[in-house]
């Protein structure tokens, strides 16, 4: 069990909550009104952090085709308090057919494309991808989008130039962006993005760090993810 100074959920062997989840559930910049859904939800995460940023917000599906991390999100939308408006559906993007549109869509696609497979089958299939999932992913999503929606997304930062040749060939704007590291001494961990038909006042910050040159967290980010974690 994973506790949050809001929440706690339940997560099974190789479904653990990682830094960069809890950091892109905090910073996805939410319209905050209309549908949601969370593509790759495994656990609930994301959803329920979206949940409890963006209380009013309308009908909340998540989209999670592994059996072991869906059973976990079941546990945890039936010990949750607000998840009366939650519907997980198990099935892969490419199936999902849905029955309108959405306001955000929050996406954390496999990140380790074309890599070793690792021995845990369940992990490996959360964690390793090929090169095409993502555009498929976008393919997908794109149109679910309400006017004005929004598609969120965390990647591995050297597919940030494949994203913005998507976005520039598909006439798709990236309205936010940011890379997440450890520290100020060290590379990108992972690339963050904010995609909309239309460009947008949105404020800006390239680069997030977990940790100053300290080694403690950096003021940034512990504002950014205080209100999740019970460390902080």
């Amino acid at each position: 069990m994973f506790r949050f100074k809001r929440f706690a959920l339940q997560h099974g062997p190789g479904l653990k909550v990682t830094t960069d989840a809890v950091f892109f559930g905090a910073w996805v910049p939410l319209l905050g009104e209309g549908p949601l859904l969370d593509v790759g939800a495994g656990t609930g995460l994301l959803a329920a952090m979206a949940a409890q940023r963006r209380p009013n917000a309308g009908p909340l599906h998540l989209l999670e085709p592994n059996a072991a991390a869906a059973a976990l999100c079941k546990q945890n939308m039936a010990q949750l308090p607000f998840t009366a408006n939650w519907q997980l559906f198990e099935q892969q993007v490419e199936e999902y057919e849905p029955a309108g549109s959405y306001a955000d869509i929050l996406m954390n696609p496999p990140f380790f494309e074309e890599s070793l497979p690792r021995q845990a089958q369940d992990l490996s299939q959360a964690l390793h991808a090929d090169r095409a999932l993502l555009e498929r992913w976008l393919g997908r999503c794109r149109p679910w989008l309400l006017p004005g929606g929004r598609l969120h997304l965390m990647v591995q930062p050297q597919v940030r130039p494949r994203l913005l040749l998507w976005a520039l060939k598909h006439g798709i704007s990236v309205l936010q962006e940011g890379f997440l590291h450890h520290s100020p001494a060290h590379e990108p961990i992972r690339y963050v993005a904010c995609l909309a038909e239309t460009d947008g006042a949105v404020p800006r910050r390239p680069n997030w760090y977990v940790q100053g040159d300290d080694a403690k967290p950096d003021p940034a980010y512990r504002a950014l993810v205080q209100d999740f974690y019970l460390s902080l």
